[in-house]
């Protein structure tokens, strides 16, 4: 009797062995582009603490303009690029990227081939409302203000097919794009990865509205959603192969096991209960 308790406690560490393994979902790596000093400005800096508070990022990093390649984009999987670049510091480095871009340079915005921006809002004078063109982020907003003091949005002028204008001025002018990837670009290309413009520009998202924080991130989690948790390599591997009806345990016989185990060691000691 004994043996055959033992022989149940192993076929039970076993199948809670063999019993997929999860581990946390992960959405990689973030790089935020920046101008100025070397020092972070504090709506890059705002941008980069959002991102960094949202599940599954891995990490947030930090990069000058000037230092910025052809190939700085690469293992991240979302950059975003302040307007306080120099556009003449980034220009078409990020034009080919593969990764998702959040650009809220208007000046970049014809290098990653979106269309041209509306210099006539180039002044801290416009402090409207924003209202939704398209819900595909279903926000629930339809209208909202931009920022809690004046500042000087960028808006986009001409834009290509591939551009869904998710949020837009009064004036039906785009604050807030996607460009899929694959999608059609103003010189007829197609996107190497998914591109957004967002309309903050400066420090200014420092100033965010909630609403304004809130479409930020609502982008990003259509873009990048949180990954399900998924299973470990060997799991994957072992429910890939056909497993005999008799090999085959899951979570309900292993409970039956633990059960029966449960029970033998009762009647065990009843039984020596008795005799003693």
């Amino acid at each position: 009797m004994k043996k055959l308790i033992i022989a149940l406690l192993a076929v039970f560490l076993i199948v809670m062995a063999a019993a997929p393994a999860s581990f946390a979902a992960e959405r990689g790596k973030v790089l935020v582009v920046h101008g100025g000093a070397d020092a972070v400005g504090e709506g890059d800096k705002a941008i980069g603490d959002k991102i960094a508070s949202m599940p599954g990022f891995t990490q947030v990093d930090y990069i000058h303009a000037p230092k910025t390649d052809e190939n700085s984009w690469k293992g991240y999987s979302l950059v975003f690029i302040g307007e306080s670049v120099s556009s003449a510091d980034v220009n078409t480095k990020f034009t080919k990227a593969e990764c998702y871009i959040i650009c809220s340079e208007p000046g970049l915005w014809d290098e990653l081939l979106f269309g041209a921006y509306d210099s006539a809002y180039d002044s801290d004078s416009f402090n409207g409302t924003y209202k939704a063109k398209n819900d595909i982020l279903k926000t629930g907003i339809t209208s909202f203000k931009g920022f809690t003091k004046d500042e000087t949005p960028g808006f986009l002028k001409e834009w290509s097919d591939g551009v869904t204008v998710i949020f837009e001025n009064e004036k039906g002018a785009p604050a807030v794009t996607l460009v899929e990837k694959g999608g059609k670009l103003i010189d007829g290309s197609a996107s190497t990865g998914p591109r957004s413009t967002f309309f903050n520009r400066g420090q200014s998202a420092a100033n965010f509205t909630d609403e304004s924080w809130k479409i930020f991130t609502a982008l990003i989690d259509y873009v990048l959603p949180l990954p399900v948790e998924t299973t470990t390599a060997a799991a994957k591997a072992a429910a890939a192969k056909p497993a005999a009806a008799a090999q085959t345990f899951d979570a309900g016989i292993a409970l039956w096991i633990m059960a029966a185990g449960a029970a033998l060691s009762g009647g065990v000691l009843a039984l020596k209960r008795r005799q003693s």
